[in-house]
């Protein structure tokens, strides 16, 4: 992909610099002006596929670093799964406090969308 977008940028670039040397040898200006136009027209072309290539490499980036906030898979063994008893719902973890001393156990609060709470103790590890 890398290879086919700097063989295109260099294609663009070449031609502009054609359309340059055209338009410098042009007799008269309404044919030096198109060939000037045309020379801008290429080097354009050339910084939007420069610029399509920057954006997509931002894209890339912006897609791993939000990754990390994605929330994780709701199968997962380690998050608790918890249905609402009101509306059946599945809720989510909203909270984990520490074990209170000496043998306590860490509870876990629960939130649903419909409002519910509810907060019960993690089995042992």
């Amino acid at each position: 992909m890398l290879q086919k977008l700097a063989e295109k940028v260099a294609e663009c670039q070449r031609r502009a610099r054609e359309a340059r040397e055209t338009a410098e040898r042009a007799s008269d200006s309404v044919t030096k002006t198109d060939y000037e136009n045309l020379e801008r027209r290429w080097l354009l072309l050339a910084e939007s596929y420069e610029l399509s290539d920057r954006v997509s490499h931002f894209n890339d980036e912006v897609r791993r670093r939000i990754a990390v906030f994605r929330p994780p898979d709701p199968r997962d063994p380690a998050v608790p799964s918890v249905m609402c008893p009101n509306c059946g719902k599945r809720m989510r973890l909203a909270q984990i406090e520490p074990r209170s001393p000496p043998l306590g156990r860490e509870t876990a609060t629960f939130e649903c969308t419909c409002g519910e709470k509810l907060a019960q103790p993690l089995p042992h590890r």
